[in-house]
């Protein structure tokens, strides 16, 4: 059998689209056919039929056009791409097959359906171009036209993919094995991206060449120069910005005009936090990948999507430049201290909509009336914001107000072009208001008139007939018509034509009403082929606007987020932080930020005074009593205070840290062969190979997940290292409690413990921090509240009875225990050497038993 046209015009499009699931348009579906079929009926679970049968038969899927969001959003989050073939051409005007071409690849990168996207959080495609130990990183949200470009030393790469946290990464397909050092292992640029779950994309090398993204960007930015950009001096990150265009223009088919400009990350103002450190923290999302509980799920109290999007970038790039901090503080505090004008700027962001967005969408000509009428919503109300912040006097709400320029004539032509109640197609009418042009207002009024003349005709039709029922009607599929029952049939005029017969009734037309049709008709196809005219200019009229719509997001972003720390503020009782270019850490009555906001009860505060001679505290105490929570709570206190946010705490002064590291919990990586204790060793190799004087760590538990001997030794070891050699202030929390003993050597060491209380055999933590060491771990009580059997709980108590006996001073200890980790303490004390002794009856041993014995337990003692 041989191939349709239509096939071959398939085969045409998928042959250019290897990688992609191919949607090909046919009417009101997307069809979708062979292997691409096979795919989509099983992650869809959509019916897989045949066109053809037999031998020749081609296995066959298709989902609706206006379900295509839905369909979108599956294949995207399971990382493939989709390529869009729609009908180029219209129908009634094709002779032949309609022409058909792919006008968009969508990739998890690329995407910027609605419902396919977070509204509050980045879309992030990343381009990585390795040149041997600096990589060259451009990211680029095409649904907002954040676009940015930076130049990291390859042993950061790692971090900085965490960072960005992007759906999909583009790499030269010759160095997709290039080896990168990641703390103490090497892993290819694959490795790395497949770890983050980001898709990956290979494209040619020639992507990646500096002197064509010179020349691309330029082009695009419509500049001489990068200069203005602060681009103009990188190589690595060039090549990776140019890659991005190259990649997006294939896919998009768009030249992108809503990318208005180029951000160099400036790696000098904000802070690197690893991806332990992230992860630990559970900033973005929690240790189980949700956005609940999490320090910005209950510090987000942003109006706007671009409010949210820009909050979590703070949240991921603290800053470490003291006046940028506090102009940010200045105005949250101002913001506190103009309650009403807060109170009515925040009621006020509730009406704009996604403007970076809408932008978006104008840009790549995807918009439709509503998104206009969104915007002009949306503008409309920035004289409102306008006139509220022309009383504040703080420097960053002063340059948001320069940058809210009202832009009157744009909106005043979308008020006078676009329907108040627009419909949600462009091609079916009543999308642009009446009186904004003349020739509409007139077809319109061909089509408005009708009714009075309808009314009119049928009075005429029976009173000339004499048909009392005589109707006259229309349908989209006869049009207008009469109809007369069969019972006055016989008074039914010559010139009437017989158009349909029904049960009842005939229908006829006659050239007076065929004439009027034509008018009506061809008036409502004209004047809906002029509404889309008209909204394709009034579209294409915005697109001039998109530089200034982009800064005035940018500055409704910036004033969202910092209405959303003032709120936070005012509802949780936060102060502002005294900002300090030293090692002074003083937090009075802190608080954890997340906990306080999800606990049922009153959370119980504690204090923390570090700096010069107090740089490190060891906290003892069991686990369960809160050392982890105390640890953590102080790291995001710094890190909320590093954003420019107020914290909760009675009274707070903090030194700037340059890097916040943490390395709490545990957590296996089987598919990297590596055990929970190989992570827990590589995460602290990477806080004591880079942290500083000025920075803040907060280690908890280190050197569990080893024997007990080797534990002690490495964070004693770990404690000493940072003393001598970096001087960060360091939060230590461990259930050694032998580790006490280090504030007997080192001045600038300090003890606290959690508090316990006992009695009658039962211990309850209080959960305040209070100075001194702990005396034991409180483990046998801990196991006993998880619900470990009594007996079990009993023969413990014993055993660890025998053990303290012979208790071991960890300090001193050699000999064969410390060469040889892997023996138990039971082994090292000789559990049945002791209990033979406890019970032998020496005065009924004649002497050459006890000879014979003690050569027994001699014997045995050698063999421990």
């Amino acid at each position: 059998m041989s191939e349709t046209p239509m096939m071959k015009q398939y085969h045409t499009a998928k042959k250019n689209h290897q990688d992609s699931i191919l949607f090909f348009r046919m009417g009101d579906f997307y069809e979708v056919f062979y292997e691409d079929a096979e795919l989509c009926s099983r992650v869809l679970g959509i019916a897989l039929t045949a066109r053809n049968k037999g031998e020749k038969a081609v296995p066959m899927a298709g989902v609706p056009v206006k379900s295509l969001d839905t369909y979108l959003t599956k294949l995207i989050h399971q990382g493939y791409r989709v390529a869009i073939c729609e009908q180029i051409q219209d129908a009634s005007e094709a002779q032949g097959l309609v022409e058909r071409d792919v006008v968009r690849v969508i990739t998890p990168g690329t995407v910027t359906e609605e419902a396919v996207l977070n509204e509050k959080s980045h879309n992030f495609l990343l381009a990585i171009a390795p040149q041997k130990k600096l990589i060259g990183l451009a990211w680029v949200d095409i649904s907002t036209g954040t676009f940015e470009v930076h130049e990291v030393p390859s042993e950061f790469l790692a971090d900085e993919i965490a960072r960005i946290d992007p759906a999909e990464c583009l790499v030269p397909d010759k160095k997709r094995d290039t080896l990168i050092r990641v703390w103490e292992s090497d892993l290819t640029i694959t490795e790395i991206i497949k770890h983050q779950k980001a898709a990956l994309t290979y494209r040619p090398d020639w992507f990646f060449a500096k002197s064509n993204a010179k020349r691309t960007l330029e082009e695009h930015l419509q500049v001489s120069s990068l200069e203005g950009f602060g681009c103009e001096d990188m190589t690595v990150g060039l090549g990776a910005a140019g890659a991005l265009f190259h990649y997006v223009k294939e896919t998009q088919k768009s030249t992108l005009p809503h990318i208005t400009k180029i951000v160099r990350y400036n790696a000098q103002e904000k802070m690197l936090l690893d991806a332990a450190t992230r992860n630990c923290l559970e900033l973005t999302k929690s240790l189980r990948s949700s956005k609940k509980n999490t320090l910005l799920h209950v510090i987000d109290k942003t109006q706007t999507a671009m409010g949210g999007r820009l909050l979590s970038d703070w949240i991921t790039s603290p800053l470490i430049v003291l006046e940028k901090i506090r102009a940010r503080q200045e105005g949250v505090l101002e913001l506190i201290e103009h309650s009403d004008q807060h109170q009515n700027i925040c009621k006020v962001l509730t009406s704009i909509q996604d403007i970076e967005r809408l932008c978006a969408r104008i840009a790549s000509k995807r918009a439709d009336a509503r998104d206009l009428l969104s915007l002009k919503n949306s503008l409309q109300v920035l004289p409102n914001l306008q006139q509220e912040l022309h009383s504040f006097s703080s420097l960053i709400i002063n340059n948001i107000l320069q940058n809210l320029v009202s832009l009157a004539s744009l909106t005043d032509l979308l008020e006078k072009a676009i329907h108040p109640q627009p419909k949600p197609t462009l091609k079916d009418g009543e999308i642009i208001r009446d009186g904004y042009n003349e020739e509409l207002d007139k077809l319109r009024q061909v089509q408005s008139s009708g009714d009075k003349w309808l009314e009119d005709f049928q009075k005429r039709e029976v009173e000339s007939t004499g048909i009392p029922s005589l109707k006259v009607s229309f349908n989209k599929v006869f049009n207008y018509y009469i109809e007369v029952t069969h019972t006055h049939s016989h008074r039914v005029p010559q010139h009437y034509i017989r158009k349909q017969t029904l049960k009842n009734a005939e229908r006829y037309i006659t050239a007076e009403l065929k004439e009027y049709e034509s008018d009506v008709l061809s008036a409502n196809d004209r004047s809906k082929d002029l509404e889309y005219k008209l909204f394709q200019e009034v579209r294409d009229e915005v697109q001039k606007y998109l530089r200034e719509l982009r800064n005035v997001a940018e500055a409704i972003a910036c004033l969202d987020v910092l209405c959303s720390m003032a709120t936070v503020a005012k509802q949780r009782n936060y102060v502002c932080p005294q900002l300090l270019n030293n090692n002074t850490l003083e937090i009075e009555e802190g608080r954890h930020p997340v906990l306080e906001a999800t606990l049922d009860t009153p959370f119980i505060a504690n204090n923390l005074h570090m700096g010069p001679g107090r740089e490190i505290m060891i906290i003892t105490g069991p686990n369960m009593a809160g050392k982890s929570t105390y640890i953590r709570q102080n790291a995001l206190i710094v890190l909320l205070a590093q954003i420019g946010s107020f914290v909760p705490a009675k009274k707070v002064k903090i030194g700037i840290a340059d890097r916040i590291f943490t390395r709490i919990g545990s957590a296996d990586e089987i598919a990297k062969g590596r055990s929970t204790f190989m992570v827990e060793m590589i995460e602290t190799a990477n806080i004591l190979n880079n942290a500083k004087a000025s920075s803040f760590i907060a280690l908890d538990e280190v050197g569990r997940g080893t024997s007990t001997f080797d534990g002690v030794s490495l964070a004693w070891s770990i404690i000493e290292h940072i003393q001598k050699k970096i001087g960060a202030r360091t939060l230590f929390a461990t259930h050694y409690h032998e580790m006490a003993d280090l504030a007997d050597i080192y001045p600038n060491v300090l003890n606290y413990n959690v508090a316990i209380q006992e009695w009658n055999g039962q211990v309850a933590f209080l959960h305040k921090i209070l100075e001194g060491s702990a005396d034991r771990s409180y483990g046998i009580e801990v196991a006993k509240l998880a619900g470990i059997p009594q007996q079990v709980i009993h023969n413990s108590r014993k055993i660890l009875t025998r053990l303290e006996r012979h208790a071991i001073d960890v300090r001193n200890f050699t000999g064969k225990a410390c060469r040889d980790s892997g023996e138990n303490l039971f082994s090292m004390v000789g559990e049945d050497l002791i209990d033979t002794l406890s019970n032998l009856n020496i005065e009924a041993l004649t002497p050459i038993d006890a000879l014979n014995l003690l050569k027994e337990l001699q014997v045995e003692a050698q063999n421990l």
